[in-house]
């Protein structure tokens, strides 16, 4: 049997999931339901399954936007050390 959870708590849950914030999804769930935190666990993942299923666009943005900045903070990194090995 799947606990009611409030539409305010769940909207939070998907925002975190969203966010790549399992760990807060699954605090909200467990204070929302009651349940131990294997069980949070499970319930969050299929959650997260389900979102992926059905937004996964919203996922991916999340993606693109780290390895941009990864990107431009290994380009800035080097040129540092080329302006260092310059002067």
């Amino acid at each position: 049997m799947t606990p009611q959870i409030p539409d305010d708590t769940l909207k939070e849950i998907h925002e975190a999931l969203f966010a790549n914030r399992k760990i807060q999804a699954i605090k909200h769930y467990r204070e929302a339901t009651g349940q131990g935190l294997a069980e949070s666990k499970t319930a969050v993942e299929a959650i997260d399954a389900e979102l992926r299923a059905a937004n996964p666009d919203k996922f991916l943005a999340r993606k693109a936007g780290c390895i941009g900045v990864l990107l431009i903070t290994a380009t800035l990194l080097t040129g540092l050390a080329v302006a260092k090995m310059i002067s």
